[in-house]
């Protein structure tokens, strides 16, 4: 027998029946709106508004009446904080937020009797051509209202019926109901409070008890009605050539404006040799997007094979199949903008770092004034010193003074920076390289090359049209014809550094060689004139023997034994 304070618990027993049957009856009708995130309730309503209009313009509203649109089915892009996308490898790093795709929803209406099933089969067919969006599934789902009451053949009933009898008199269950209402609501009140204490009595017993471990009940599978599933254009035989271009607009018109998000999506395929999903794309897409790729060396192999099995593919693939390959894509193009938005901004200008100054300075004038502040401001730190070093005074004060109206950039626009900037260093390349230029070797080999006449009247000449020119050389260059105005010792001490064969293979081809050789030490003199015009000269021995003489003058230039700069001005007088 059970106790009585045992029964005074079976009123609370039936309260989570009684309040978990609105729950039940809701999942019923469609996704409860708690489990829905927004961004996709957001997507639901706009359906829904254009779905009424749709609905409003199709059919008088006299008519047809819209009962409003629910979602049935979403996609979770990342459903574990710790994991990648599908396709892409596992990333330790958690993410930030959850992205989420609609993928079908349920509309429904109501139209009047009169309308006949052929009409309604139309409505229906415009209704769905009209509020389908890319990628997401519309169910479709009509119901026909009750006829309504004949009202003029009630009244005439009514007038040929004889009037109503008196009503009888109330009985005594009647005479208990009109006198026990007026106070239910405080009988009402007084149960409740009866059934809180008894619950409060219940839980204070209960308190300390041990929770009994139950296994947590498995989560509602929704399932659309069979009209819902034969309406839902999925990845299927419902998928139309309309569809299908529709989506294939939509994809080219995301790939032509971000061009980095193609070579992100093709990176993978081409790596893995996916020829068959290649080949999709080629026939849908065309080659344009395949372009950077091209230019570079390690793909050139593959990119050869992918056209060998371009001509040898089949004609065509059925709408289904291409529907499918559409959506592939979709989700790469997705994927491949979640990897970049994850990947540091320091790898986008990575490419730069072995750029040189000159070559950054080439790359800078073809892009604009915010472009070239945005990759200044991203390019490696050693290459923006040298850069700075290197640069005048007023591109300094025009890139501080556009700095300073500067307090962000969007990422999108660093990141098409970069990628801008990648594409013009692949296209010129080789002409933003410089390469720099010994001139004052040159021009001291070229210089001896001529004679005094022709020397001093080219000297002239560059004095008038470059004389910072001539004012930074003068003191850096050696001409044979100083030998004459060099003194008599440092004259024996530069030849006493040379083999007597290598200073004669030298003076060989000095004018005024005998003047030199009389200024010097008669025994150096004397051992040097031993092999003076001994057959053949040596140029290779001689250009030695001249740069050692040219090295020790200059030396002395540096350490204030001569004046270089004045000798070599009174070469070409």
């Amino acid at each position: 027998m059970m106790p009585i304070r045992s029964l005074a618990v079976l009123p609370l027993l039936a309260v989570p029946f009684v309040a978990l049957a609105p729950a039940a009856a809701a999942q019923q009708q469609g996704l409860p709106r708690t489990q829905v995130p927004p961004s996709i309730l957001a997507e639901t309503q706009g359906i829904q508004d254009r779905f009424a209009a749709v609905l409003e313009e199709e059919c008088p509203s006299n008519v047809c009446t819209t009962v409003g649109c629910e979602t049935t089915r979403f996609l979770t892009l990342d459903e574990r904080q710790g994991s990648s996308l599908p396709g892409l490898d596992f990333n330790e790093e958690p993410v930030k937020y959850l992205q989420y795709k609609l993928a079908s929803v349920r509309c429904e209406f109501t139209y009047e009797p009169g309308m006949d099933d052929k009409r309604l089969a139309s409505l229906r067919q415009r209704l769905l051509q009209k509020v389908k969006v890319a990628g997401v599934a519309v169910q479709l789902n009509s119901r026909k209202l009750e006829p309504k009451p004949d009202v003029v053949n009630s009244t005439d009933e009514k007038e040929k019926l004889p009037p109503p009898a008196p009503p009888p008199p109330p009985t005594i269950a009647e005479q208990f109901a009109s006198a026990i209402i007026p106070v239910s609501p405080w009988i009402l009140c007084g149960v409740v409070g009866l059934l809180v204490l008894m619950a409060l009595i219940w839980s204070l017993r209960r308190l300390g008890r041990p929770k009994p471990v139950t296994a947590a009940p498995p989560p509602p599978v929704i399932e659309p009605s069979p009209d819902a599933l034969a309406l839902e254009p999925a990845a299927n035989a419902a998928a139309s050539p309309y569809m299908v271009l529709t989506k294939t607009e939509q994809l080219r018109h995301a790939l032509t404006d971000a061009p980095q998000l193609a070579d992100q999506m093709l990176r993978p395929l081409i790596d893995q040799d996916n020829i068959a999903e290649l080949c999709l794309f080629l026939h849908h897409f065309g080659p344009d997007f395949l372009q950077n790729f091209r230019k570079k060396p390690q793909f050139q192999a593959k990119l050869a094979k992918l056209s060998d099995a371009y001509d040898k593919a089949p004609p065509g693939a059925t709408v289904p199949e291409v529907w499918d390959f559409l959506e592939r894509t979709e989700r790469r193009l997705i994927a491949a903008k979640v990897r970049q938005e994850q990947e540091p901004l320091e790898d986008e200008f990575a490419f730069m770092s072995n750029m040189g100054v000159d070559e950054v300075k080439g790359l800078l004038g073809e892009v604009s004034t915010s472009e070239a502040v945005c990759a200044i401001a991203n390019m490696p730190r050693q290459l923006r010193d040298d850069f700075f070093a290197s640069s005048d005074a007023h591109f300094i004060t025009a890139f501080v003074e556009q700095l300073a109206n500067v307090d962000k950039l969007p990422d999108t626009f660093v990141r098409q920076t970069a990628h801008k900037l990648r594409t013009i260093q692949e296209t010129m390349g080789g002409d933003l390289k410089t390469v720099p230029l010994r001139r004052v070797p040159l021009l001291e080999q070229a210089l001896n090359a001529l004679g005094p006449k022709d020397r001093k009247e080219l000297w002239s000449g560059m004095a008038k049209s470059k004389p910072e020119l001539i004012e930074a050389v003068s003191p850096r260059i050696f001409l044979d014809a100083a030998l004459a105005f060099l003194p008599d010792e440092l004259l024996t001490e530069a030849f006493l550094a040379l083999n007597p064969r290598a200073a004669a293979a030298y003076l060989d081809g000095v004018d005024g060689k005998k003047e030199v050789l009389a200024r010097m030490k008669p025994r150096l003199a004397e051992s040097i004139s031993r092999f003076l015009g001994n057959g053949k000269p040596d140029k290779a021995l001689a250009g030695e023997a001249r740069a050692t003489i040219a090295a020790y003058v200059k030396d002395k230039d540096a350490q204030g034994a001569i004046d270089l700069a004045k000798i070599n001005a009174q070469v070409v007088k």
